[in-house]
C-alpha cells in the first residue's frame, strides 16, 4: 500500500531551511523584502549595489501584478454560468533605467521554465505588449547583463525571446 504521509514528510534538512516550494527553492529574505529563492536574493544585491552607482534610476523587488486577462462569466449551452478566474503574472522584478524605460525581469531556473510560464511571456507580449527579459542563474553575468538589457541586446533563456531582441534592435537601428 502507498504511505503518502512516509514518502513525502518533511525532512529534517527541510524543517531547518524553512519553507519549500515544490522546485525545491527555499524563501530568503533581504532588506525586509522576502523572495522566492537564494539566485533571486543574490541578483537583487548586486543590481541594489549598481542602482547606487548611478548605472539606471530604480530595482523594484516585487512589483503589483500584472493582469493578462480579467475574470469573464460564459454562459453554457445548458444555460448555467460558468466564471473564468483571471490571469494574473506576478514579475520578479522591475528594473526602471534613467530615461523612464521600465523592464519587467523573471528570475527563472530552468526547471521552473515550465509550459506555464512560457504561455504566460508570450500572452504578455502579444496581449499586452510586454517583453519579459528572463534571467537564469547561468546567463547572469552581473553588470554586463545589465547594460546589456539596458541597451536591449541581452538574450534571454527562451529563443523566441532572442528573435524579439534582435527585431528591437533592428528597429532601433533603422
Amino acid at each position: 500500500m502507498f504511505n503518502f504521509k512516509k514518502r513525502y514528510a518533511k525532512t529534517a534538512d527541510h524543517a531547518r531551511s524553512g519553507s519549500t516550494k515544490k522546485f525545491g527553492n527555499v524563501k530568503q529574505s533581504y532588506d525586509g523584502i522576502s523572495f522566492d529563492s537564494k539566485i533571486e536574493v543574490s541578483i537583487y544585491k548586486e543590481m541594489k549595489i549598481m542602482q547606487s552607482e548611478g548605472l539606471f534610476k530604480d530595482i523594484i523587488a516585487h512589483p503589483p501584478a500584472i493582469e493578462i486577462y480579467p475574470s469573464t462569466k460564459h454562459i453554457l449551452s445548458n444555460g448555467e454560468a460558468y466564471l473564468f478566474r483571471e490571469c494574473r503574472y506576478y514579475p520578479d522584478m522591475l528594473l526602471v533605467a534613467n530615461d523612464g524605460t521600465e523592464f519587467v525581469i523573471d528570475i527563472k531556473s530552468f526547471a521552473t521554465l515550465t509550459a506555464d510560464a512560457i504561455l504566460k511571456f508570450k500572452m504578455l507580449y502579444h496581449v499586452l505588449g510586454i517583453y519579459i527579459i528572463i534571467i537564469t542563474k547561468e546567463s547572469w553575468k552581473g553588470e554586463s547583463s545589465v547594460i546589456e538589457i539596458l541597451n536591449g541586446t541581452y538574450f534571454s533563456a527562451m529563443s523566441k525571446n532572442k528573435l524579439i531582441s534582435r527585431a528591437k534592435k533592428k528597429e532601433k537601428e533603422g
